[in-house]
């Protein structure tokens, strides 16, 4: 079994290495026609925000028709000021997670649910299956599916793919800041919500003999704003490039212009059989890979934002 889980954590310390396995993991960006958008021409992010607007209230949800004809539904995220990063006593706490203030000026809508294989079909055309095949083609591996399903979020995308499935959409893969402001809705724990991760996520605990698989979306508690699964099932996609965090208070944080690998939240429910990646899950929690990295933890949800 590849590698995944804690040996993809970021330890974000001084110097801010990332884990050397990665290095040897580039897949191609394309996968059986992944990139097309079914030959449609892309939304217009500033029409897709249009139609949304600006929620009135914490958790309000929209939906959208995304491309194909899937609906997705969304959740209202206002602007807020929140404390990023752990505390030194949090348990499972990696070395880079410095608590910083972060003031988000402006809300966004995001996904209700990790993206399902049925919203990526809808607009990129391709299936499990076909993304499946084209990485274990291109990597020589034998990866199993581990979740099929209209209702199971995908995964094997890579973040260059996710980024045209936002573009052909109309939407953002989030901001390290808006994801992390989001899972927390409020909190300040390791977990969101009720704070216990077996009632908030799929992941991997100790006494399961096997690697792990993914489950159908929304099957589990919300977070205070009514967003499923930000604890484990796939990781999921930032716009980030990764970097160590700052000491002092920030506004609307985006990343570095240029880096080597992006960031990606939330854990997921695979590990080594045995072993525990509940840490892997928490809310402060920062994994990291190379854009073109896509495999069967991999997965994302998109935000709206206003135009700049």
């Amino acid at each position: 079994m590849e590698n995944n889980g804690k040996t993809r954590r970021a330890a974000f310390g001084t110097g801010w290495k990332g884990w050397s396995f990665v290095l040897g993991l580039a897949v191609a960006v394309l996968a059986a026609g992944g990139l097309t958008g079914c030959g449609r021409a892309p939304r217009d992010a500033a029409a897709v925000w249009a139609k949304l607007g600006e929620g009135k209230k914490a958790g309000q949800t929209k939906t959208l028709k995304l491309p194909g004809g899937a609906k997705l539904e969304m959740v209202w995220c206002p602007p807020g000021t929140f404390l990023m990063g752990s505390p030194e006593t949090e348990e499972g706490r990696a070395e880079g997670e410095v608590l910083h203030p972060v003031t988000l000026s402006k809300g966004f809508w995001m996904a209700k649910t990790e993206i399902t294989q049925k919203q990526w079909k809808s607009v990129m055309g391709t299936t499990i299956r076909q993304q499946r095949k084209a990485v274990n083609k291109r990597l020589g591996k034998d990866y199993k599916e581990n979740g099929s399903g209209s209702k199971y979020p995908i995964c094997f995308v890579s973040w260059d793919e996710c980024q045209e499935f936002c573009r052909q959409s109309g939407l953002s893969l989030p901001t390290e800041a808006e994801w992390e402001y989001a899972c927390r809705a409020g909190s300040t724990g390791a977990f969101a919500g009720v704070g216990n991760l077996d009632k908030m996520g799929w992941y991997h605990p100790a006494k399961i003999k096997k690697d792990g698989g993914t489950h159908p979306v929304g099957k589990k508690k919300p977070n205070a704003w009514g967003l499923f699964d930000m604890h484990g099932n796939v990781e999921e996609w930032c716009e980030d490039w990764a970097e160590a965090y700052p000491r002092v208070a920030v506004t609307d944080p985006t990343g570095p212009d240029h880096g080597d690998m992006r960031i990606m939240r939330g854990g997921s429910g695979y590990a080594w059989p045995k072993s525990d990646n509940s840490s892997d899950c928490r809310s402060a929690s920062r994994n990291m890979a190379k854009p073109e990295y896509a495999q069967y933890t991999t997965g994302f949800r998109p935000v709206a934002r206003p135009p700049k």
